[in-house]
């Protein structure tokens, strides 16, 4: 599993950006993790899928903190 954490201030850009309806469809899972972040699981992506969707979220203006998690 893999995990993005993403600012408050820029959930509606990345949400909007995974969930394009014009484009190939991102599983992926969101959970407020305190006032100032949400986190983005991503339950099914392999390591380079996921490289792609943070690339994406870079090129379209938006500020990832991402995590590697081995948990299921």
């Amino acid at each position: 599993m893999f995990t993005l954490g993403i600012p408050n201030s820029q959930f509606r850009r990345a949400d909007n950006i995974l969930s394009h309806e014009g484009s190939e469809v991102i599983d992926f899972e969101v959970k407020r993790q305190d006032r100032d972040f949400f986190l983005f699981k991503f339950p099914e992506v392999d390591e380079y899928s996921f490289k792609k969707i943070v690339m994406l979220l870079k090129r379209n203006g938006v500020t990832t903190n991402y995590e590697i998690s081995k948990f299921n």
